[in-house]
Order: C-alpha cells, then sequence, then structure tokens
C-alpha cells in the first residue's frame, strides 16, 4: 500500500505525535477506505494465493499505524492528556488496609510511558507519576538504581511507599544501607507507608518527624515509638493485634484516627482499641477465634463507626458475623461483609435491635449466603438505600426468584428506599423475573423518582434480542442503567442508558 507523506516517517509521526495536515489526512482517510475494503477480501477468503497471509499481514499493519495518526487522542492538550493518564479507573489502587478502595493511585508507569516518545515527555514532567515506590529493603544494586530514578524524578510529591521482604525465610539477608538511606532521606515526603509484608520500623533509622504521613499499613506495633510527629496522621492499620500491644498503639501521637483496621483475637480487644480511637468512622476488623466473641457481658459501649467491614477470610469454621454481639455502634451506615463464608442472621437482627442504627448500604463480596436469608436479611434493613452483591465467590442460589419478586413492588415490598444496586456474578433466577422487577421499579411509570443507579454484570447466560430491547427501554431520566451480559451469538455486550456497544 502506498501513501507518501512528506516530512517525518509514519513510525516518528507515531513517536513524536506529529499532526497531519488537513490534506495529508483527507490522503489518509482514502488510502485507509481502500486498505480496508482490500482486507476484507482478504479475511473472507475470496482469493486463494501464497502471498496472500503476507498481503493480509501487510494492510492490518498499515491500517493500525494510520489510523492511530488520526486518532482523537492525538488532538487532546496535555493537561487533558494529564488528567487521563492519572484517572483511578486505569491503574491499580494501593492497599492500605482493607479500608474500602484505595484512593491511592499505583500508576503502570512503564507502559504508558512507552506509547510514543510525546507521552513519554508529559509522564516525564508529571512528578505525581512517580511518587508510588515499591521496593525491597533487602534489594540488590537493581533495587537502589530503581529506587533512586523514582525519587528523583518524585521532584517534591509527597510520597507512596511500600517496603516488601522478597526473602520469607529465617536467613532473610540485613536490609540495603544504600535503600534504606535513601528511603528515610525522604521521610519527609511520605504520606502512605506500607509495611504489611515487609520489615518493621526497627529496620529503618527514622528521625520521628512526617509532617505528610496520612495511613500507616504495619505488620506489627514493632517500632512503633518512632512515629513521634505525624499530625496528619488518619488511617492505621495492623495485620494483628495482641492485648500486649495496647500500649505502644495508645502512644500514637495523632488524633484523631479515623480509618482503623486489625485482625482482633477477642471482643475485649476490640472494645478496647476502640477506646483508644473513639473517632474511628471507618472500621475493618477480622478474626480466627470461634469462642471469643461470645459471652461478654453489657452493656456494651457506644461507639462513633459509620462504616464495618467484617474479613471473613473464606472460613467454615467460624463466623466473623459475630463481633456485632460485642459492638454497639447506634451511627452505623454502611456495612460490609468480604469472603464471609458461615452465616449469623441473629448476631445482625440483634444488633440492629440493640443500637437503633439505620443502615442505608450494604456490601456482599464473595459471602455465601442463601436467597431466604438474604430475604431475611432485607426484611430488617428498610432503610437501605445501596445494595452490592459480587464477588467470584459469590454462590449462584443467594439470589433467586423469589428475592427479586420480593425487590418488586417498592410499596409494599422490600428496600423501598434503594437507589442504588449493583449486581455482578453467576445466579439462578429467571431473566424474565429480571426485567419484571426492574421495569417495576424503574420503568417508564417513573414509580422511582430519585437519583438510580443499577450496574449489572452477568457472565454466566445469554440474553435474547427481546430482553435486551426491554432492558434498553427503561428510562434513563435521573439515573444511570447498565447492563453486561453476552447476546444470543455469544458476543458481549453492555447497554447503558439505552446505548449499546458490543
Amino acid at each position: 500500500m502506498d501513501l507518501v507523506l512528506r516530512g517525518p516517517s509514519i513510525r516518528d509521526r507515531l513517536r513524536a505525535n506529529v499532526a497531519p495536515s488537513d490534506a495529508e489526512k483527507n490522503a489518509i482517510v482514502q488510502a485507509l477506505d481502500t486498505a480496508e475494503a482490500r482486507l476484507s477480501i482478504l479475511q473472507a477468503g475470496c482469493l486463494a494465493s501464497a502471498a496472500r497471509s503476507t498481503e493480509e499481514a501487510t494492510l492490518a499493519t498499515f491500517v493500525a499505524e494510520y489510523s492511530s495518526i488520526l486518532s482523537k487522542i492525538r488532538q487532546l492538550p496535555d493537561d487533558i492528556l494529564r488528567l487521563i493518564f492519572l484517572h483511578p479507573d486505569i491503574h491499580d489502587h494501593l492497599f492500605t488496609g482493607y479500608t474500602g478502595r484505595s484512593s491511592v493511585v499505583a500508576p503502570e508507569t512503564w507502559h504508558i510511558a512507552s506509547v510514543c516518545s510525546h507521552w513519554r515527555a508529559i509522564l516525564l514532567d508529571m512528578p505525581v507519576w512517580w511518587s508510588c515506590i515499591s521496593t525491597s529493603v533487602t534489594g540488590g544494586q537493581v533495587c537502589v538504581s530503581r529506587l533512586q530514578l523514582f525519587l528523583r524524578r518524585s521532584m517534591n510529591a509527597p510520597l507512596s511507599i511500600t517496603l516488601i521482604r522478597e526473602d520469607q525465610h529465617e536467613t532473610t539477608p540485613p536490609p540495603n544501607p544504600e535503600i534504606v538511606q535513601a528511603l528515610t532521606r525522604e521521610a519527609g515526603r511520605w504520606q502512605h507507608l506500607l509495611m504489611s509484608n515487609g520489615p518493621d520500623l526497627t529496620s529503618l533509622p527514622l528521625g520521628g518527624c512526617f509532617p505528610l504521613l496520612e495511613s500507616l499499613v504495619l505488620a506489627s506495633t514493632d517500632g512503633l515509638e518512632k512515629i513521634v510527629h505525624a499530625p496528619k496522621l488518619r488511617a492505621v492499620s495492623f495485620r494483628h493485634i495482641y492485648h500486649a500491644q495496647l500500649e505502644a498503639i495508645a502512644n500514637l501521637p495523632t488524633r484523631p484516627i479515623l480509618r482503623l483496621s486489625a485482625h482482633i483475637g477477642s471482643g475485649h480487644l476490640c472494645q478496647s482499641l476502640l477506646s483508644l480511637f473513639p473517632d474511628t468512622i471507618h472500621l475493618t476488623i477480622s478474626t480466627n477465634n470461634k469462642t471469643a466473641w461470645r459471652g461478654l457481658p453489657g452493656p456494651h459501649p457506644h461507639f462513633s463507626v459509620r462504616t464495618l467491614v467484617f474479613l471473613g477470610n473464606e472460613m467454615r469454621v467460624y463466623c466473623v458475623l459475630e463481633m456485632l454481639n460485642v459492638l454497639n455502634l447506634p451511627n452505623l451506615e454502611r456495612l460490609e461483609l468480604i469472603g464471609c463464608w458461615k452465616w449469623d442472621f441473629p448476631s445482625v437482627d440483634s444488633h440492629m435491635k440493640r443500637s437503633g442504627c439505620t443502615l442505608k448500604e450494604l456490601l456482599l463480596q464473595s459471602t455465601r449466603i442463601r436467597g431466604p436469608e438474604l430475604l431475611e436479611l432485607l426484611r430488617i434493613l428498610p432503610t437501605l438505600e445501596t445494595l452490592e452483591i459480587a464477588g467470584p465467590y459469590q454462590i449462584p442460589n443467594s439470589i433467586t426468584d423469589p428475592v427479586l419478586l420480593g425487590l418488586g413492588p417498592t410499596d409494599k415490598g422490600l428496600l423501598p428506599a434503594l437507589t442504588k444496586w449493583v449486581l455482578h456474578g453467576t445466579y439462578v433466577f429467571s431473566t424474565n423475573t429480571l426485567l419484571n422487577m426492574l421495569e417495576y421499579r424503574f420503568g417508564p411509570d417513573k414509580r422511582c423518582r430519585t437519583p438510580t443507579i443499577i450496574d449489572i454484570i452477568l457472565r454466566d447466560r445469554s440474553f435474547s434480542a427481546v430482553d435486551l430491547q426491554r432492558f434498553a427501554a427503561l428510562p434513563a431520566t435521573n439515573a444511570r442503567i447498565s447492563l453486561e451480559c453476552f447476546d444470543e451469538d455469544r458476543q458481549w455486550v453492555r447497554i447503558c442508558n439505552g446505548r449499546w456497544w458490543r
């Protein structure tokens, strides 16, 4: 395929983001039409030739390169590109102690910087892009060079530091002095420090002053006394907490601590920990003790927790929900159950009655709750506004036809205040029952007038053309309603507010 452009070659234009002139754009569009038509003929197999595969590959490369040079993203200003590059939805997020989705973005540094020289130049001029650093304190010269590179490019941006231990054996080598010194010199820039799977604070010669530190994730409390001044610290996470460690935790210089995460072995310890941090509004706890949460005499003190996250660790031998028997959380608004494989409705019911809390949000992620149990739970949550059910281990019979029928009539059914429903997974309900429920609650008669979000992803079934049309017809006014599934031809389909993508 011949297309002669004056000046730089197509490869050089792509690397440097050199935009074509109007005349060149017209020539490129015409050439692409010709190439795509020829490529369609070859791919259809209408021509039999020994050189067909070579020509097909050449045309495919031509179409890809010249389509890219016309791409809209190449016309965006650098400021807009910077915002896109840092958008949290295209990156991983740092683990910050199971306190929900972290707002700390861990950029895919090398991938985006390798697209073209223009993008690389933009990223090199973005200190925040290089401010998320993960390294082993026992690493060799490669780790040292990479750490120094990131510290240099991040300039004065606040740092998110993750310290890992490459060798978990007893013969772990001592920390590399070059890495330790490079990190501690920048302690004034630390914003997030994560050491949940690495060394403790005793391995670092810290000065004690951390003016920017906001979150701290540790495997133990060893060396915690080195945190002398951290005025912005608001989130703390420990892998395990024991009674003997409470004194060290109590000496943390910062108050209030708003987000707390820990593996806790008893109800008394949980109450003691919350008493140390009475302003905690986001609490994440797990346990592996079957009996320590029972029999703690009341009355139980009130705490200000608004978001409670239970980590069941996918265990069947104990029920993490029994923790509710020693808690009294009248301000609780959001409950997250993650990996809870053993269910205990009485603990939830008794806490709701005892505390008088008004629960507004419920997340069930990889939690093994069956349809009748879910119905029993939803009946005691009339104020629930958000229901999220997702996860690879969510059992199929947690959402059944009776559950959807119960969610149907909003005037006499379950969850009359529901405005956000997220459903991801594989379930046994029928497609028709699902659509009937959605049409009743969110159909053209506008029974639900409040802003609504419906997010459904079903990877186990195919929707007929009629079913897809029914979903697409749901009104989009004051709502965002989306569905991802397969169609009759097993093609992946996404519908959002009536618009289709395949």
